[in-house]
Parts: structure tokens; sequence; C-alpha cells
């Protein structure tokens, strides 16, 4: 994915070319087209794991029952359940407000270190995505052995994922010390 940061600039429709001319507007018009990039870039992974990444292991969880294989089913649904909470956390993640006078003012680089750190989530995801995709075809192989470990791949590969994710929070959070 391009950087959306760019698309949203190039986008700006009068009104908002105008805000930017306007001394004391320019700020605000700028911190919010941060925000509007990353949450395009927040909904666009949400809907990655909703499609390419929950999806093939909610097929493997069904072929799995078909096939009785008990062993394997308990951490394909553990692994499912992880999937779906990264799932929500993306969707309805913190952005980092930045209105025209807020108590605690987000800057434009912070915003834009919020949004390299959702880039680098993407990244991660696509190698999530990677091993969620060999799912099937370890299953129609038969290879059960190789599936528990790409299943627990996955799992590891979520973890270190939630961990950049509550960076990205820890990052964001107001803590007294900054609120003015």
């Amino acid at each position: 994915m391009s950087d959306v940061r760019q698309y949203v600039e190039e986008n700006r429709g009068l009104l908002k070319k105008i805000e930017l001319s306007i001394p004391g507007f320019r700020g605000y018009r700028i911190r919010e087209d941060l925000r509007t990039a990353d949450n395009i870039l927040r909904s666009y992974m949400a809907n990655q794991i909703g499609t390419e990444i929950k999806r093939p292991i909610e097929e493997v969880a069904e072929k799995l029952t078909k096939l009785l294989e008990l062993d394997s089913i308990g951490e394909v649904r553990e692994c499912l359940n992880q999937i779906k909470g990264l799932e929500a956390k993306i969707r309805h993640a913190e952005h980092g407000y930045s209105g025209i006078s807020p108590q605690f003012k987000i800057e434009e680089k912070e915003l834009n270190r919020i949004y390299e750190f959702d880039m680098t989530l993407l990244n991660q995801l696509h190698d999530i995505q990677g091993k969620a995709n060999s799912l099937d075809n370890l299953i129609n192989d038969n290879k059960m052995k190789e599936l528990k470990m790409a299943i627990n791949e996955i799992k590891k590969q979520g973890r270190a994922f939630e961990d950049t994710f509550n960076q990205r929070l820890s990052f964001i959070k107001i803590d007294d010390a900054h609120e003015g």
C-alpha cells in the first residue's frame, strides 16, 4: 500500500486548501489530514485482517471440524480468537485527536510517528497473511504437524503485532505530565 498521507494531501478540496492559507489554522488542517490518512490505513488493515487472515483460518477450522481433527481444532480456534481481537483493536484504535485548541495537542511530528507505527503494523500483517494463506494447502495435503507449526507461527506473529500495537498506544497516551 502506498503512503496514504500523500493521497490525502493531493485530494484536498478547495475549502481545505483555503484553510492551509489561514494563519493559525494551517497546523490544524495538516494534523487533521494526518489523522484522516491514519484512519484510512487502519481501516484498510482491519479489513485485511477480516478478509485475508481471519477467513482462511475460519475455513481451516471448518475443515478440521469435519475431519474430526480434535488435536488441532483447539489451537486453530485459539488463533482465530487472537486474530479477531487484533481486528477489533485496529478497527477501534485511538488516533490522537488534534483539535484546534485541545487541552493537549498532538503535533504533526507525533501524528507522523503514529502513522509510521501503523505502517510497521501493516508490514507485520503481510507476514501473517502469507502464513494464513498457506494453511489450506497444509490441510489439503494432510500435513497436520506442519499445520500446527504454522498456526503456532501465526500466533507468535500475532503477539509481535500486538506488541507493536501496544507501543503505538503507549506513544499516544496522554499522561498527566503533558496536560496543560
